[in-house]
């Protein structure tokens, strides 16, 4: 645990914003939304801290948050025509249709649709029949 073993030597009303910053930041394998995620879990962490009186303050919500880079989605996004062409005419390939499809228009992740039972669906129709 990166925190624990940062502060391993203090007690937990010892943690500053000083030093709550410098641990966020100090890590140079942390992009930033790493960065943003360990200072919203350690900000919950000391929110409830707060909460229960073991701790007077949140060092973590005086972090300034980290800027993403920008983007650069827009080259990996397909567009409709590209997402018709791809799914046109592939009837010898239809769990590998039926896969895309969950993640193109159903919002599931490609490890989550890796994890997907298909033996109780059939894609033998026109559509997906699941017994």
């Amino acid at each position: 645990m990166p925190f624990r073993d940062a502060f391993k030597d203090c007690v937990i009303t010892d943690v500053t914003a000083e030093a709550a910053e410098k641990f966020v930041y100090k890590n140079p394998a942390w992009n930033a939304t790493t960065r943003a995620t360990v200072i919203r879990h350690l900000s919950v962490l000391f929110n409830f801290a707060v909460g229960r009186g073991y701790v007077t303050m949140n060092p973590f919500t005086s972090i300034q948050k980290p800027k993403k880079a920008a983007s650069n989605s827009k080259d990996k996004v397909l567009t409709v025509k590209q997402v018709i062409e791809l799914l046109q005419n592939k009837h010898d390939y239809r769990s590998e249709c039926a896969a895309l499809v969950l993640v193109l228009f159903c919002g599931v992740r490609v490890d989550e649709v890796h994890r997907v039972t298909w033996a109780p669906i059939c894609l033998r129709t026109d559509f997906a029949v699941i017994s």
